[in-house]
This record gives C-alpha cells, sequence and structure tokens, in this order.
C-alpha cells in the first residue's frame, strides 16, 4: 500500500523572504504556507545551499512549489505541475522516467480513485484520449481494473516503454499523435511548443469551450472570453477564433487551478486525482529527484564554467531556465559611462545562461590607455566576482520580464543583503536598472517603477 506524505511529516517552514529554513516546533506543524515541498518536509539536508535554494524559490504563499501543484494561469498558460513547477519536456520525464515501483504505486492509487467516484470515471471515459484507447470497446470497460490500468498506462503513454527506451518514447510519433490538437469548426489552438500532455490540456480547454457537454464540466467550470489583465481569473490559455476574427483573445477554464485559487477539489478528475496521487512518497520523491537533476545540477554545473558559485548565481541560473528560455539573452542593464555592448555578454549553452569570464568582458579595450575606468571595474570583477556575477544574472532576468519581479526575485535579494543592506523590491517592480562606472566606484542604479532611485555601490576607491 502507498505511503503519502502528510502534515505529520513537516520537519521545516520557510521563513518568509529570507530565503532559509528553521525548524517548527509542534504548535506550528501545518502552519507553513508552502507545506508540501521538499524543503519543509526535510528532503534537503539542514541549512544546505540545497535548502536554501529550495526556500529562496519559494517564498511566499502564491509559489507553490508543492508536490501537488497542478495549474495553467494567465501567466503561465502551459500545464503545470509537481514541485518543480514541470512544464515542456519535464512533465513528459516525469511520468515516462518515474520509476517503475513509484510508477505502479500512482497508476492503482489513480484508478481507486477513478473508481470510487462515478463522476470521475465517467469524466475520463469521455476523455478524447481515453476514447482512442477504448476504440469500439463501451467505456463500462474501464470498470475492470485490468483495462483501466491500461487505459491509464496509455494516458500517460507509458505503454510505449514496453517496447522501447524512455528516449525513443519521447520522440515516438505515436505518442505525439494520440495528443494532437482537435480543431472546432471556428477555434484552433494558437500553436506553441508543447509535449503531449500540454497537448491534450489545451485541447480539453478548447473542448470545454466549443462544446461544454464533451467534457461534461460542472457549473464551477467557469468560462471567460474576458479577463482584461484580471489575473485572479485562473485556468487560461490562449485561442484564435479562426471564423470571427484573427486576434488572439484569452479565455480563462477552471479545470488547472494550482494551489492558491483551489481546496484540492474542482470537480474536473485530472486535477482532483493528481491533487492526491502526487503525494504519494514515492512519486514526491522521484519529483525531487528529477529537479534536482533538471534544475540544480545543471545550474552547478555552469556555476563550475563560471568559476563562481555563490548561492546568488546558483537561484538565478535555476530562475532562467524554469522560465523555460531557449534563447540567447542579451543583457538589458544599461551602462553609464561603458561603450554598450561591451561589458556583459551572454552565451547559450545548453538551455542555460552564464556570464563570460571576466577576462573576456571588456573586449577590444584592454589595449585602450584612455579609458581608465577600466582599472577599477577590473579590480570589481577580480575581488567581487561572485556578487558581481550573481547581480548581473539577477538584474538580467528582473528586466528581461519588462521589469516585473517574482517573488522569488524579490526574496533573492537577501543573497546581496549582507553587502548593500535590505533592498525596496518587496512590493514594487524595476523601471530601470544601470551600472555607473567611474574612476571613483563601480555602482549599481536601481530605478523603481515608483520613479524612486536606489544606488547600492559595488566596490569604491
Amino acid at each position: 500500500m502507498a505511503e503519502f506524505y502528510s502534515k505529520n511529516d513537516i520537519k521545516r517552514r520557510i521563513i518568509k523572504w529570507a530565503g532559509k529554513c528553521a525548524d517548527v516546533k509542534a504548535k506550528n506543524v501545518g502552519e507553513s504556507f508552502t507545506d508540501m515541498s521538499p524543503a519543509c518536509l526535510g528532503l534537503a539536508p539542514k541549512d544546505s545551499e540545497l535548502e536554501r535554494v529550495l526556500a529562496v524559490l519559494n517564498p511566499v504563499k502564491s509559489s507553490y512549489r508543492v508536490f501537488n501543484e497542478i495549474h495553467i494561469t494567465a501567466t503561465d498558460t502551459f500545464l503545470t505541475v509537481g514541485c518543480g513547477h514541470f512544464t515542456y519536456d519535464n512533465v513528459t520525464s516525469l511520468f515516462l522516467e518515474m520509476p517503475d515501483d513509484a510508477w505502479l504505486e500512482f497508476r492503482t492509487y489513480v484508478a481507486e480513485l477513478l473508481l470510487a467516484s462515478p463522476n470521475y470515471l465517467e469524466q475520463f471515459s469521455q476523455d478524447y484520449v481515453v476514447k482512442k484507447f477504448l476504440g469500439s470497446k463501451n467505456p463500462s470497460e474501464l470498470k475492470k481494473a485490468d483495462v483501466l490500468a491500461a487505459s491509464l498506462e496509455f494516458f500517460f503513454g507509458r505503454d510505449l516503454l514496453k517496447k522501447q527506451s524512455v528516449d525513443a518514447a519521447k520522440k515516438a510519433p505515436e505518442l505525439t499523435t494520440r495528443y494532437q490538437h482537435i480543431k472546432g469548426e471556428s477555434w484552433t489552438i494558437v500553436g506553441k511548443e508543447k509535449n503531449y500532455l500540454n497537448l491534450w490540456a489545451d485541447t480539453v480547454l478548447l473542448l470545454a469551450i466549443i462544446n461544454p457537454n464533451t467534457q461534461k464540466p460542472p457549473q464551477q467550470y467557469d468560462v471567460y472570453t474576458d479577463y482584461s489583465d484580471d489575473r485572479a481569473k485562473i485556468g487560461c490559455t490562449k485561442f484564435v477564433n479562426t471564423v470571427q476574427d484573427t486576434q488572439s483573445s484569452p479565455v480563462c477554464v477552471r479545470l488547472f487551478p494550482g494551489h492558491e485559487n483551489s481546496n484540492g477539489d474542482c470537480g474536473f478528475w485530472f486535477y482532483n486525482v493528481l491533487y492526491k496521487a502526487l503525494l504519494i512518497k514515492s512519486v514526491a520523491n522521484w519529483q525531487h529527484q528529477l529537479w534536482i537533476r533538471e534544475f540544480y545540477n545543471e545550474a552547478k554545473q555552469y556555476c563550475r564554467t563560471l568559476g563562481a558559485d555563490d548561492v546568488s548565481i546558483l537561484a538565478g541560473l535555476i530562475a532562467w531556465k524554469s522560465n523555460g528560455l531557449t534563447k540567447t539573452v542579451a543583457s538589458k542593464i544599461s551602462y553609464k559611462n561603458v561603450p554598450a555592448g561591451d561589458v556583459v555578454r551572454w552565451r547559450n549553452l545548453g538551455n542555460m545562461y552564464y556570464l563570460r569570464a571576466a577576462e573576456d568582458v571588456l573586449v577590444n579595450q584592454k589595449q585602450d590607455p584612455k579609458f581608465k575606468k577600466q582599472e577599477l571595474f577590473n579590480e570589481c570583477l577580480r575581488t567581487h566576482k561572485q556578487l558581481f556575477t550573481g547581480l548581473v544574472i539577477w538584474t538580467t532576468y528582473n528586466m528581461y520580464k519588462g521589469g516585473r519581479m517574482r517573488n522569488r526575485q524579490r526574496a533573492m535579494w537577501c543573497f546581496f543583503s549582507d553587502h548593500f543592506g535590505p533592498g525596496p523590491f518587496k512590493t514594487e517592480d524595476l523601471k530601470k536598472v544601470a551600472l555607473d562606472v567611474t574612476e571613483e566606484a563601480v555602482t549599481l542604479i536601481i530605478t523603481l517603477k515608483s520613479g524612486a532611485v536606489h544606488k547600492f555601490t559595488i566596490i569604491s576607491k
């Protein structure tokens, strides 16, 4: 029988905005806003670098990097699952690479929940992927344990592993075909790069809009065709009405609401069932291992490339990859008194970003005797390389997002506070970031959306 993580397993609590954890006392158990996260359950060594990174990525309630998070939102329009906010190819890895023992516990429990709820089983039987599996069989066949187990193998693509490797299964044409978009008479999904479960989720949302009876959604599956930047309305993805116009219009359906907007019961089988099944200990432990492999270990590797391994750099690189960016991003920091484009350069390396080594930063200026300010800047790179690299990664990410600061980015200032003191970023977004290089000092200048200007001296004579 499967074992589950529960509030009784909570050992640590995340200190808000601090990038640290503390032990919980008996009276605190169950009060942490991130109860079912790896940091709170003690899956990282106490006070370790790993625990600090987990804490800073999950600083406040709305971050919800917990094991049973499932959402699609106005700002995160792909199906997102688990403690690592897995999406894109990582969702594929989550289920296709799940160890066999964990998968068996997961599949068995999901089947139990489906059989225990006639409503969920009915929804499952009407799912278009499950219908492909059933073919000419009567949906009532799903009440048989072996048929239901096989249907779940098919739904999550695990049946392909009987004939081919995991890597081959991820690229198998039949996996993608199984989840291809269904185009209605007047609606089609805006094309984006998605994996098989992303394709499925978008199609389910589309079907709920063009033909609500297909998925038989309860009344709480509110459909919004105009949310006017109201991010409180969850479950958003973009569709195009190909008959009436060619303009993208946001459409929201409450199928994947996430922790922030749900108590675990939105009436939809996938959300309600996985909300419980993702807390199976073997499944949750696999999520944690997958996150370490895909995010933490990769970031550590690039820290070694940089020759700079401060926790601020590590967390910043993980934030970059968590954003799913795949293109080289030019720095959006402006530089006073320094030729544009010659100070910070970014290079794309295997879906990760890193700062060039210090000796490569000031290109074509080493022989220029007129550039006297270079001496202090080079000293900054030599003596404050960890701090400077962490700041560039942090500021560049924030400006790439148009100045909008995510909570994890606000919390990351804790890594710089020993040098600069508390930051003014708890509520305001950024308007502009500049690096002022003079013969007297190297200063980071941050202008907030309110117009307030804050100066942080990195090094001075």
